[in-house]
């Protein structure tokens, strides 16, 4: 007879969970256009306060979605060449609600960002098409390999999803 293997410990789930959004540095990024069609694009983010801001030109088509919909989804995988099996690769899918951050909160995320992912954030910030954009994680679902998924809440895993 089969035995269920024992539950995982969900505490280390959120760990490791916060291991893959630190080890990355950009994100995919699927908006809807005015049809309700899915587009998907890709744009480095800075997770801070319990969400991921993004500092993106108004001239990418996810802004304008972005603008319309409030609303996105997000996936942060593993790099593939550092995958044992292609078909259990880590990843976390979420979505989002959308904001804006302005004046003081958007300076002291943009100067995290710049200090994160160096001196180019410095000539965008003087771009005039650039906003900062936060995606408010809400729920979705975290796999780490076969027989280890989670749904989500935020970022907090709620259930094992096994069968």
């Amino acid at each position: 007879m089969n035995e269920r293997p024992a539950p995982p410990d969900l505490e280390r789930v959120t760990q490791d969970i916060q291991a893959l959004i630190d080890r990355l540095g950009s994100l995919t990024l699927v908006t809807l256009d005015a049809e309700g069609d899915p587009e998907p694009s890709y744009a480095p983010y800075l997770f801070q306060d319990g969400a991921f801001h993004l500092f993106i030109s108004q001239l990418a088509p996810h802004t304008g979605h972005l603008e319309t919909q409030a609303r996105a989804s997000v996936m942060l995988m593993a790099d593939e060449t550092q995958t044992a099996q292609i078909f259990a690769r880590e990843r976390l899918i979420l979505r989002c609600s959308v904001d804006w951050p302005e004046g003081e909160t958007s300076a002291r995320v943009l100067d995290a960002m710049q200090e994160r992912h160096g001196s180019v954030l410095r000539l965008l910030r003087r771009l005039p098409d650039f906003r900062l954009v936060r995606l408010n994680p809400h729920d979705g679902r975290y796999v780490a390999g076969f027989g280890k998924a989670f749904r989500l809440e935020g970022l907090r895993p709620v259930e094992w999803l096994s069968r």
